[in-house]
């Protein structure tokens, strides 16, 4: 399935697409996919694009990446993951989500659950207590101390710590008119010029004692959830290694930040 065929969405927010009772589907999308809210079950479709940093474009890449993610959200949320499945073209060009008849496409179901367990929900409601944040830095931190190390490789070098910072300031000075604002953003690239240059040899002694692992990647509040009375991150990064290689205290320090903006 490409951008130039059909989007799945109007055949997958019907119910009779499902293996299963559904009563109504909600939509959430992103730049670069589709979830569909079923009730009990969420199934998370790919989007065919490629925006280099990552690319769906194919259905092969498409079906790998869910098994990745598949693969990588279980590390942490365990069996709230509960399988790729296939999507397939069914009688007169119906899409079906179950069937292996004449797949077009995949999607990683798990469980659904009250948005408003999120974290970041519960921290607006007054409800993240400090037993769940310690029991979230618990689960992270035996996460980490087991998570497989970056031997061997590039990942976590001051290379390729570099280069992620870098792109962020290729990306948004074309979207910046304002000159006071093209100051503003040479100002904070010269910056963090400086504090890469600074921590260069710092960030190899981090990569060399083997605090470089494979991490969420992406652990901010709006991906932990308390599911079954225990808080779970989810939604782990499985398309770039680049944002998930990384040392284990840039990940706590990202949470940090969130709690602290928040």
């Amino acid at each position: 399935m490409t951008n130039s065929e059909h989007s799945p969405v109007a055949h997958l927010i019907c119910p009779e697409a499902y293996p299963h009772a559904v009563q109504q589907i909600h939509l959430r999308e992103t730049h670069i996919s589709w979830v569909f809210l079923t009730g009990e079950f969420v199934y998370k479709v790919k989007k065919p694009v490629d925006f280099g940093f990552v690319n769906f474009s194919t259905l092969d890449r498409r079906k790998h990446f869910c098994e990745e993610e598949l693969r990588r959200n279980r590390i942490l949320a365990g069996d709230l993951y509960l399988e790729v499945v296939p999507i397939s073209r069914g009688p007169g060009g119906k899409l079906l989500v179950g069937s292996s008849s004449d797949i077009v496409d995949y999607a990683v179901k798990m469980h659904q659950f009250d948005e408003a367990e999120l974290a970041s929900q519960m921290l607006s409601a007054g409800t993240l207590s400090p037993a769940d944040i310690d029991e979230l830095a618990r689960k992270v931190a035996a996460n980490h101390r087991v998570a497989e190390r970056a031997i061997g490789n590039d990942w976590g070098t001051p290379e390729l710590v570099r280069t992620p910072a870098l792109d962020n300031m290729s990306v948004l000075r074309p979207l910046i008119s304002s000159p006071e604002r093209q100051t503003q953003l040479d100002q904070l690239e010269q910056w963090t010029l400086k504090r890469l240059d600074d921590f260069s040899s710092f960030f190899s002694h981090r990569k060399t004692k083997g605090f470089v692992r494979e991490c969420h990647g992406d652990l901010h509040l709006g991906n932990i959830v308390r599911w079954r009375g225990r808080m779970i991150p989810f939604d782990c990064i499985e398309f770039n290694p680049v944002f998930y290689w990384i040392d284990v205290m840039n990940e706590g320090a990202f949470l940090v930040m969130d709690l602290d903006e928040h």
